[in-house]
């Protein structure tokens, strides 16, 4: 577990994500689009914030119920998870404004289009 922090540019107020749990999740690459899928159990699309650049995506996600785990070992200790958090490094270049994002069943599926590397030009 590890305290991560998130600059609001807008309001220019830090905010804390302390106390997160890294999703799991996949990623697919065809020659048009990448495609993530971000597992969110309990979470509603409200409590979701997506942050997209040219070639990653940063996931916060508020629980709909905190999850309590205990290690049984000689000290025991209690850590408690209230929040979802991950960046992921996209494996090509993407268009930020054409990004897509649903999520259903517990699974947030995010879509970006691929920036087109280079143009034909016409000799003359």
């Amino acid at each position: 577990m590890r305290d991560v922090f998130h600059l609001d540019l807008s309001g220019g107020k830090l905010i804390h994500w302390g106390n997160c749990l890294e999703p799991l999740f996949s990623i697919e690459d065809d020659a048009e689009e990448v495609v993530v899928r971000v597992d969110l159990p309990g979470v509603k699309k409200e409590d979701i914030e997506l942050y997209v650049s040219e070639d990653e995506v940063e996931v916060n996600a508020k629980m709909k119920f905190s999850y309590r785990h205990e290690g049984w070992v000689k000290l025991k200790r209690e850590v408690k998870f209230k929040y979802f958090h991950k960046l992921i490094h996209l494996p090509a270049k993407v268009d930020a404004s054409k990004t897509k994002a649903h999520l259903k069943h517990g699974i947030l599926e995010i879509h970006f289009k691929k920036k087109k590397s280079g143009h034909r030009i016409q000799v003359e």
